[in-house]
């Protein structure tokens, strides 16, 4: 699998003739190369995609936190942060509180937790690691930002939008199904009880 390939999806969502190469000069290829690293984004930060999920622990910066207890550089190439853990990988407790801002550095994490790790999805180009589902959602989503420039229709774009909703959809289930975790707060219910 390759970018190319992901593309010629996309263009055959929409009834256009594939391209040969990203590089050509032809307007499909163009804005192939312009909106696909948008799309992948955009599909990756809306879900906790298995292939793209990482944990790290977070670098302590140096500076005055303010109202928090510590400051920690955001993870590099890490699209959206989905939960912070201490050092012993026991989840924040959603009363605690943390918050993303930056500096001139780029993006800070602010939380109250002493060593903390963050599991965070990652910007994952490598084609090869995409599962199905996340491949077929990625091509309807470019379909959909490029549907409207390529054929001047906008219906085409929002069939393209529905496709790529309903593939999402899909792909995120069998995803989720792929993994068993304990909700922390029926885990302590059950806990209690005994």
């Amino acid at each position: 699998m390759d970018q190319i390939t992901i593309s010629n999806m996309a263009l055959s969502h929409i009834g256009v003739a594939n391209i040969d190469r990203m590089d050509e000069a032809s307007e499909p290829a163009r804005l192939c190369r312009q909106f696909y690293d948008v799309a992948r984004k955009s599909v990756l930060r809306r879900f906790p995609w298995p292939f793209a999920t990482r944990r790290e622990t977070l670098g302590l910066l140096d500076t005055e936190p303010g109202d928090y207890a510590y400051a920690y550089r955001y993870p590099a190439k890490c699209v959206t942060i989905r939960k912070l853990f201490d050092e012993k990988f026991r989840m924040i407790p959603e009363y605690q509180r943390y918050k993303i801002l930056s500096d001139k550095e780029g993006r800070v994490v602010y939380a109250n937790v002493e060593k903390c790790v963050a599991e965070f999805t990652a910007d994952v180009t490598d084609c090869d690691l995409f599962d199905d589902g996340f491949v077929e959602a990625l091509s309807w989503k470019l379909a959909a930002e490029i549907a409207f420039k390529l054929t001047g229709n906008q219906n085409i774009q929002n069939q393209c939008l529905q496709a790529y909703n309903a593939y999402f959809e899909e792909s995120s289930s069998d995803a989720v199904n792929e993994q068993n975790e304990l909700d922390p707060r029926l885990d302590a219910f059950a806990m209690a009880r005994y």
